[in-house]
C-alpha cells in the first residue's frame, strides 16, 4: 500500500463512489438545517485538526524520505570518488 499505483487506484475509488453513496443515505438520513448546523459546528474543528495532523504527518514522512536519498546520493558520491 505504499506505493505509487496503490494510493491513486484508492484516490480514484474513493472519488469514483462518493456521488453513489450519498445519494444512497440521502434515501435515509434526514435531517432538519438546525440539527446539520449543530453537527458541522461541534465536529467541524475536531475534523480540522485530524486533516491537519494528518497532511503535517505526510509532509514529514516525505521529507524524512527526501533526506535519506541525499544521504545515500552523497554517500555513493563519496564512495565513487575514492575508487
Amino acid at each position: 500500500w505504499i506505493g505509487i499505483p496503490a494510493r491513486v487506484i484508492t484516490f480514484w475509488a474513493a472519488y469514483a463512489i462518493f456521488p453513489f453513496v450519498t445519494q444512497f443515505l440521502d434515501q435515509y438520513v434526514t435531517m432538519e438545517a438546525s440539527q446539520l448546523d449543530e453537527v458541522v459546528s461541534k465536529f467541524g474543528p475536531g475534523i480540522s485538526i485530524l486533516y491537519g495532523t494528518f497532511v503535517s504527518l505526510t509532509l514529514s514522512i516525505l521529507y524524512n524520505r527526501q533526506q535519506q536519498i541525499q544521504d545515500f546520493v552523497a554517500q555513493e558520491a563519496a564512495l565513487i570518488t575514492f575508487t
